[in-house]
């Protein structure tokens, strides 16, 4: 996890489970709320590429995006694949 000052990056949880997305997240010192569980109808165009490659219950996306920079506990939003 890359930290600067006492900010953290959001990990890429792209495509990793649902459980091991969220631990990924707490473990990087940020927090998460429920999780947003989307069909194909629900995600926008610009990310069906991403959610025909994931297997269901996993991340097709996250808010913020990896690699941006919050502030220790922080909430990041993740959204599941569902069938």
């Amino acid at each position: 996890t890359v930290s600067v000052g006492d900010r953290v990056a959001v990990p890429n949880v792209l495509g990793k489970p649902e459980a091991e997305a969220q631990r990924l997240i707490r473990e990087a010192g940020l927090a998460t709320t429920y999780s947003n569980y989307q069909a194909a109808e629900d995600v926008p165009e610009r990310n069906r590429a991403i959610f025909s490659t994931v297997a269901v219950g996993s991340v097709v996306s996250s808010d913020p995006l990896a690699g941006t920079l919050l502030e220790r506990g922080a909430v990041v939003n993740i959204a599941v694949r569902k069938k």
